[in-house]
C-alpha cells in the first residue's frame, strides 16, 4: 500500500455517511483533508 501520510485527500459529501467515513479514516493516516459538503454547517467540528 503506497504512504499516505502527507498526502492531500479532496473529499465531498464529508458530513456523512462514506465521505465522513473516509475522512476520518485518512486523517488517522496523517493526509491533509479538504472536505465539502452542502451541509456547510456539519463540517464544523471535522
Amino acid at each position: 500500500m503506497q504512504e499516505l501520510e502527507g498526502g492531500t485527500a479532496v473529499i465531498t459529501g464529508a458530513a456523512g455517511g462514506m465521505g465522513l467515513a473516509m475522512a476520518e479514516c485518512f486523517a488517522r493516516e496523517g493526509m491533509n483533508k479538504v472536505l465539502a459538503d452542502v451541509e456547510a454547517g456539519a463540517l464544523q467540528g471535522l
